[in-house]
């Protein structure tokens, strides 16, 4: 990513240092823990932790107490010290966690410098291991053996209990990036027409603004896919009323997290990019309070490209940037988060 790292905060565990459990679409507790306790574990639940496969990456891990807590990433990109201030956000939010850091990179002497540098920032006292990977190789920097060793394949019990715990990661980070894109070009014209017609509705309507987003929201929670093309238009048409969005953003709660955000993504690909906006924030907002650092920031990347003037924006960049936790948000107001009038 461009500016900082990506946070993403919905993994825990209460089972040992270097393992996760209770995934959690909403950040609320579940029964389910998947326990780890080796680097290769580890390398093979990271992209789970992330919701994709990282490619010449950073990863930052907090461990609280035997319970897994915020996951930090960035590109490989810059100097290695530049590389490690990306994510150093994330040391100074949870000044009393240890992490394991690790560096996915083809190139293992570039990978080492980089958690050099993040270990320098960090503090070795507070580095509970330093792991590098090849991709074939892994490597920890606290082991003195420079041969390594050979990455086993993925371990099939625990990708399989991560999967029944709702994580299913993507292949890369442009997988990410492509869940916020808008409507295909074909289906631009169909999603204009969509929008006119829904135009007409609302100013037809005698039904409030305020009841027909939350009758909109209810049918969307339950299904998005039983929200018609129409429907998609007037939540977009909607989301751009300042009074509106903010009751569609009030109305999330971490333990629906997952269901706003593909209520929200289903609206962002059928809107055209001149509606998009507060869409994408909606979108973001979701994502961040499930812990989907990834989407939140490649909501907040495309909404800059359309409109980097629209506030709310860098309320996101914020919430992403300081490493807010999304547990915040059940103490939270929406004067809390500034000012978001446009």
């Amino acid at each position: 990513m461009s500016q900082g790292g990506e946070f993403s905060t919905g993994l825990t565990t209460r089972d040992n240092p270097s393992g996760v459990v209770d995934h959690n679409k909403g950040m609320e507790e579940t029964t389910t823990t998947i326990k780890a306790s080796t680097p290769d574990d580890f390398f093979t639940l990271v992209p789970y932790l992330l919701g994709f496969h990282p490619g010449e990456s950073l990863v930052a891990v907090q461990i609280d107490g035997r319970r897994v807590g915020a996951v930090a990433r960035a590109d490989i990109a810059g100097t290695a010290e530049q590389v490690a201030a990306a994510i150093a956000p994330l040391f100074d939010q949870f000044p009393d966690s240890d992490f394991i850091l690790m560096a996915f990179s083809r190139d293992r002497r570039r990978g080492d410098a980089v958690l050099a540098a993040t270990e320098n920032f960090l503090g070795l006292n507070r580095v509970i291991d330093s792991l590098v990977t090849d991709g074939v190789r892994g490597w920890s920097r606290f082991n003195p053996d420079p041969t390594g060793w050979v990455l086993p394949p993925p371990d099939a019990e625990l990708c399989a209990e991560a999967v029944f715990a709702g994580m299913a990661p993507l292949s890369d980070r442009l997988a990410i990036v492509r869940l916020c894109q808008g409507p295909e070009d074909g289906d631009v014209p169909a999603c204009w027409e969509a929008l006119d017609d829904a135009m007409v509705e609302l100013q037809d309507s005698i039904e409030p603004r305020a009841g027909m987003l939350d009758r909109l929201l209810a049918v969307g929670l339950a299904n998005p896919d039983a929200l018609t093309r129409v429907e998609c238009a007037q939540l977009a048409i909607l989301a751009s009323v300042i009074e509106c969005r903010d009751r569609a953003w009030w109305a999330m709660t971490r333990p629906e997290a997952r269901a706003h955000r593909d209520l929200w993504l289903k609206v962002v690909h059928a809107t055209p990019e001149e509606w998009a906006v507060p869409v994408l924030c909606l979108t973001g907002v979701a994502s961040w309070l499930g812990g989907e650092g990834a989407l939140l920031v490649s909501c907040v990347e495309r909404a800059l490209q359309l409109d980097p003037d629209y506030s709310m924006l860098h309320i996101l960049e914020d919430l992403n940037r300081f490493a807010v936790p999304p547990a915040l948000w059940d103490s939270m107001n929406l004067a809390d988060l500034g000012d978001s009038k446009r």
